[in-house]
């Protein structure tokens, strides 16, 4: 990052996903790991806080999270479309260690990533659209973005943007609860 202090480089991040709020924003580094996220992800996808420190991690969140998993429409084709995309970044990277240790976790953790990984899928991000069932404001449907970060490319923000006015209504109105 072009900041000499790491803190004030993650500041920096947090302030632009919170901006970008009622979208939802997160941001992973180069292995998939959550680094900065606003209260929109928090309050309707999943609070990377309450996840393990070790598990802070899209990839283990998307395969061992049963409430993520029960809540989102289509889990599969969102769950091999990020896993293919994985793929790609581990090609990349053959000799990281924490990328091989996030496979040999996952590889004992979950069945689906077991089978699917010894597929060898291989595919960058393409435009999608999610369903999710939220618990208290019910179904919302979120267009996915990915954007890299001039400043540091091992950095991918994510913003999830409502596709309807009533799915951004439904995000307000969490965001506007109690929490």
């Amino acid at each position: 990052m072009v900041e000499h202090d790491a803190g004030e480089a993650i500041s920096r991040l947090q302030r632009l996903a919170d901006s970008m709020s009622p979208n939802l924003a997160v941001v992973h580094d180069s292995r998939f790991d959550f680094v900065v996220w606003n209260a929109a992800f928090s309050r309707i996808r999943t609070d990377p806080a309450e996840l393990a420190p070790g598990r802070r991690n899209l990839l283990w969140w998307m395969f061992t999270d049963e409430r993520n998993r029960a809540a989102m429409h289509r889990w599969e084709p969102a769950a091999r479309a990020i896993l293919s995309q994985f793929r790609a970044v581990v090609g990349r990277r053959p000799d990281d260690q924490r990328l091989a240790a996030i496979v040999a976790g996952l590889t004992e953790a979950s069945a689906e990533f077991r089978i699917w990984w010894s597929e060898y899928p291989v595919q960058d991000f393409r435009p999608a659209t999610i369903g999710i069932e939220h618990p208290e404001a019910g179904p919302i449907e979120l267009e996915l973005y990915q954007l890299r970060l001039v400043e540091n490319p091992d950095l991918l923000l994510v913003v999830q943007l409502p596709v309807t006015d009533e799915d951004r209504r439904r995000i307000a109105d969490q965001l506007d609860a109690p929490s």
